[in-house]
């Protein structure tokens, strides 16, 4: 009963402490920090799930050395216990040199972990990542220890859902601003080039990546043609024409899609991999640039390294795209009014009388 009663009061100042951080990391590394002091143990880590639902990176630790640490990140499909902690499943390694779901042993054994306890973090039925629990000497866990820790891990998910909407919402006022700063520097002036030159500019710019370019469909021939690039070398973009019927990422762009790229030298879609590999171009996304339901161009961004777009980005991405489309379109129809006008106004003068001559008495 005495340890159940330490167990709730560390629980109380553990609930007092996530409380009371202000972000993520902080959150983070108070889980990992208790956890480990709470129980006696040696330390303690938390690894997410990425994107992809198929990787678990380490994203806080407590009493690991750099050495032990390096293994990171988890493969899912090749952690038999992280796939029984991610389906609820509280999982007891008493002893890691003799028990086959540890695929560690030998680290183990040089970092002097003993057993290892792990316990899937998830709120709303979603799987968010594990925490565990590391000891010395090999370690028969009590029915306290582990609810303890998943009281723990209950408490923890909760306050990282929160750190996480607040950052969602924190990245969505942030690319709110990105798109009325694009907007606005793009509707500036109405000189068509200059609006593509300002549009790839800015957004590689204010979203953080290498490179940016504009490619506009020419309807007759079936090819992209680059209409501006930001931060790509003249030998990169002399690479060669993109034909729409040879470029699966353009023709999905075209119907409409934000096309994703994580690894440009192994994605059959990508038909210029060593290009891009000299380029140092490791990522790629497309976005539709669409007037009145018609596509007229990709704009494209390139990033110097592996990233997994997230949905929020995609989102932005489009929508500077579909911007652009309206501003490249204002900026033709000027050119278009401008052009008229002053052919109307030729026209006019060569139907009148050549009434100076007429004073001079010229032939």
């Amino acid at each position: 009963m005495a340890l159940e009663k330490e167990h709730c009061l560390a629980l109380f100042e553990i609930s007092k402490s996530l409380a009371s951080a202000r972000n993520l990391p902080a959150i983070l590394q108070i889980i990992v920090k208790d956890a480990t002091e709470a129980t006696g143990g040696k330390a303690s880590s938390v690894r997410l799930l990425d994107e992809t639902g198929k990787i678990l990176k380490r994203v806080a630790a407590y009493g690991l050395s750099d050495a032990y640490l390096k293994k990171d990140p988890v493969e899912v499909e090749k952690s038999p216990v992280d796939q029984e902690a991610l389906r609820g499943e509280a999982v007891t390694i008493t002893d890691v040199t003799t028990d086959p779901r540890w695929e560690y042993a030998e680290e183990s054994k040089r970092e002097k972990i003993g057993s290892v306890l792990t316990l899937g973090l998830s709120i709303r039925d979603m799987a968010l990542g594990t925490i565990r629990l590391y000891f010395s000497q090999p370690h028969e866990f009590s029915e306290t220890e582990i609810e303890f820790l998943r009281a723990l891990a209950s408490l923890g998910a909760i306050a990282i859902d929160n750190a996480q909407a607040y950052e969602r919402t924190a990245r969505r006022c942030a690319d709110l601003a990105v798109l009325n700063e694009v907007a606005e520097e793009i509707n500036q002036t109405l000189n068509l080039s200059e609006v593509i030159r300002l549009a790839v500019k800015n957004t590689a710019q204010l979203i953080g990546v290498k490179a940016s370019s504009i490619r506009l469909l020419d309807e007759k021939t079936g090819k992209l043609m680059l209409a501006s690039a930001h931060g790509l070398s003249e030998a990169y973009i002399k690479k060669g024409p993109v034909e729409v019927k040879k470029s699966p990422i353009d023709q999905e762009a075209l119907q409409g899609e934000i096309v994703a790229i994580t690894d440009v030298t192994t994605d059959p879609r990508w038909e210029y991999p060593e290009e891009a590999k000299r380029e140092g171009i490791a990522s790629v996304m497309a976005a539709p640039m669409f007037i009145k339901n018609k596509a007229v161009g990709v704009l494209r961004i390139y990033t110097a390294e592996p990233r997994i777009f997230l949905d929020e980005e995609k989102e932005l991405l489009k929508a500077i795209a579909r911007h652009t489309a309206i501003a490249i379109e204002n900026a033709r129809l000027y050119e278009l009014a401008v052009r008229s006008h002053d052919e109307l106004v030729q026209e006019i003068w060569r139907g009148l009388p050549d009434v100076w001559s007429t004073v001079t008495g010229a032939a």
